[in-house]
């Protein structure tokens, strides 16, 4: 009886959970401008459907944004320790590979993803709370400038 509780339990909150997450990122599908970003948008929740059976939920705002080929562009984030994280980017079909790199409030390179890809992840588990910089490159972009899209999410 105890057990099945318990399963209920985790299934309403995974569902919630879901139902939250939707909530957050539907509106940016619907609010993106042009195809590009919508195709971008549509992306993370698909990454998002994907990453919430791992138990990961989105803790920040999506960013939707473009860059031109072999540019790139810093944001910082804050991150708080205690929580796992998964920095996940996805861009549209013009682009053909998206690098991430992740950094801590000292400098230092905490992970990267440069594989040939347009759809990098980078992971941490802070030891302690702080602001960090993600640096998002794109060294392959047909048709300038390419769309792409952060999520960031948590567990």
């Amino acid at each position: 009886m105890n057990l099945s509780l318990n399963l209920l339990n985790k299934k309403s909150k995974i569902g919630v959970t879901i139902i939250a997450s939707l909530v957050v990122l539907t509106p940016l599908v619907a609010l993106a401008g042009n195809r590009f970003e919508r195709q971008v948008a549509a992306q993370l929740m698909g990454v998002l459907d994907k990453i919430s059976n791992g138990g990961y939920r989105p803790s920040h705002d999506p960013v939707v944004n473009s860059l031109r080929d072999d540019s790139y562009r810093n944001g910082s984030i804050s991150l708080d320790s205690g929580e796992s994280y998964a920095i996940i980017g996805v861009c549209d079909e013009d682009c053909h590979d998206l690098d991430l790199h992740l950094y801590d409030g000292n400098g230092h390179l905490v992970d990267s993803d440069t594989s040939s890809d347009d759809t990098p992840i980078v992971q941490v588990s802070p030891r302690w709370s702080g602001s960090f910089r993600v640096k998002v490159s794109m060294p392959g972009c047909s048709d300038s400038p390419c769309y792409y899209g952060i999520g960031v999410f948590s567990r």
